[in-house]
């Protein structure tokens, strides 16, 4: 089983620990048994010297056995080994031995010790005692007589370091015990701000991706350190920038001087986009003051400047929809109060004038109100099966003796069985303005045909006519509101400019789309598919 980051935080903590106790052991273990040592190795030199000179003034006073009862008297009194050895390195004396031991030792000429002191007046080394089976730290003085080698065993020494090493041990434990503690503590504080750090580290990078903004991050070099995906798709960026300049990885215009811009306070800047189309962004950069960089948002600003060329091109429109029977009702009125009110004929005639353009005023307001109320969904619709065919007859019925009288033919081709999901109502207002245009911009003796089958789930409804069609540079625009192909003859029958956005938003609400096609043998196509009825034939 894995450990986790707190398990792995304190693992490194003890392990560190222990390292610090045992090599601080082990220096301190060095350093005191290298003092040890010394101090023992200059306690050592002094009594050599001390023994030499009393040998120096008893040498001549008696022979072997006086030298080495003076030898156990220096060693008794110095709590030291004593050894008197002569020039030729035999020993005349010896603390640690008796007598009879004495003359069965070997020479000592080549000791160490021996000879460093005759060659230097004292020497030292320390080494295994054959003779008393210990470690023994040994040192000798030169004398007039020979060298005189004062010893001591360095089990003291090394019992100084073993209660040395046990009270390092017992401290090191109770260090540990100590440090663990606060290491467990520390590693589990540092847990949890990693766990918040990594949680707010998600958080943002959570609110990064579901930014509609683009978003870079670059550092005082302005290298891009972070960007978001919406920032990849916002600049068409196939190749990770990060690491790069993003001055050399976006080539944008104007982005070069809103980058040299930004020193202390944000700057903002209008931005075009690369792509297939014209796109505006609203670009605003942020520098960092604590770590020299900068932030680049950047907003997407092409449908808010798009749905602003559509106000001021549909308050331009109304206005000029307005104005002219506005102008015509205001006429005629001061006409008729001129003096016009006394001659019957020219009363009639501006009367109706002030009639005819104030229905037109009403459909044309009626008309902006339903627009309106469709498109903030104020519009009610009762979504539910509904036979195609009825709403069709209902829209043909309308406008039927209106294609009478003009010699025109109206005919339905639906399937009875035919049901789709929608608005009946809504549903009958799309066909009765597709019928009615159809009728309207078609000659006289013409014909229009209302078809509709079942298509892959929807409803295709078609309203075809043989007039003159509507030439391909206008077909995109058609749905737009106060769009017209021939404002001249719109007007003249009575259009309002708004009947095929209010279809277009129709449909959209019914879950709907509309479009129109050029017939195969000239005239128009205009089309509705909505979804169809389930289980329906």
């Amino acid at each position: 089983m894995s450990l986790g980051i707190r398990g792995r935080l304190f693992g490194v903590s003890v392990a560190l620990i222990l390292i610090g106790v045992v090599a601080s052991g082990a220096v301190l273990e060095s350093n005191l048994r290298g003092w040890l040592e010394a101090r023992i190795e200059s306690e050592l030199l002094r009594d050599a010297r001390s023994a030499g000179v009393a040998l120096t003034s008893a040498l001549g006073v008696g022979g072997m056995e006086t030298i080495d009862a003076l030898a156990d008297q220096l060693g008794g009194a110095a709590e030291v080994r004593v050894t008197v050895i002569d020039q030729a390195g035999g020993v005349l004396g010896d603390s640690a031995l008796t007598l009879g031991e004495l003359r069965g030792l070997e020479n000592h000429a080549d000791r160490s010790e021996v000879i460093a002191a005759r060659a230097e007046g004292w020497g030292r080394s320390s080494r295994w005692s054959d003779t008393l089976g210990v470690e023994m730290l040994y040192v000798a003085v030169a004398y007039e007589a020979g060298v005189v080698r004062c010893a001591t065993p360095l089990s003291q020494v090394d019992e100084v370091a073993g209660r040395l090493r046990g009270l390092v041990v017992a401290a090191g434990l109770a260090g540990l015990l100590v440090a663990a503690a606060m290491s467990g503590l520390a590693s589990k504080l540092v847990s949890q701000r990693l766990r918040t750090l990594t949680a707010e580290r998600d958080y943002f990078g959570a609110v990064l991706e579901v930014m509609e903004a683009a978003v870079i991050a670059m550092d005082a070099q302005q290298r891009v350190t972070v960007l978001n995906p919406r920032a990849r798709e916002m600049l068409a960026l196939t190749v990770d920038p990060t690491g790069q300049r993003l001055i050399d990885a976006v080539s944008l215009p104007g982005l070069a001087e809103l980058l040299e811009g930004a020193t202390t306070q944000p700057v903002s800047a209008e931005l075009e986009l690369g792509g297939p189309t014209r796109r505006v962004g609203l670009a605003r950069l942020s520098p960092r003051s604590a770590s020299g960089g900068a932030v680049l948002v950047i907003h997407d600003m092409t449908e808010l400047r798009r749905l602003e060329a559509l106000r001021r091109d549909f308050v331009a429109n109304v206005s000029h929809e307005l104005r002219t029977p506005l102008s015509v009702i205001q006429a005629n009125a001061e006409t008729l109060l001129d003096g016009a009110l006394e001659a019957p004929e020219m009363a009639v005639k501006f009367t109706d004038g002030i009639l005819r353009h104030s229905e037109r005023l009403s459909r044309l307001v009626a008309d902006l109100l339903d627009l309106s109320r469709i498109e903030v969904g104020q519009y009610p619709l009762a979504i539910q099966p509904l036979a195609v065919a009825d709403c069709a007859a209902g829209a043909v019925d309308t406008v039927a003796s209106q294609a009478e009288a003009r010699g025109m033919s109206l005919s339905l081709a639906i399937p009875e069985g035919l049901k789709a999901r929608g608005d009946a109502q809504a549903l009958e207002q799309i066909l009765l303005n597709f019928v009615d245009n159809a009728v309207k911009y078609t000659p006289d003796g013409g014909a229009v045909v209302v078809r509709a089958r079942a298509v892959a789930g929807v409803v295709r409804v078609e309203v075809e006519d043989n007039g003159p069609g509507v030439p391909e540079a206008h077909r995109a625009r058609l749905f737009e509101r106060f769009y017209r192909v021939d404002p001249g003859r719109s007007r003249a029958v009575g259009g309002t400019g708004l009947g095929l956005a209010i279809v277009k938003h129709l449909a959209a609400a019914m879950r709907g789309r509309v479009g129109m096609a050029s017939a195969p043998e000239g005239g128009a196509i205009f089309w509705l598919e909505i979804p169809r009825e389930r289980g329906a034939e």
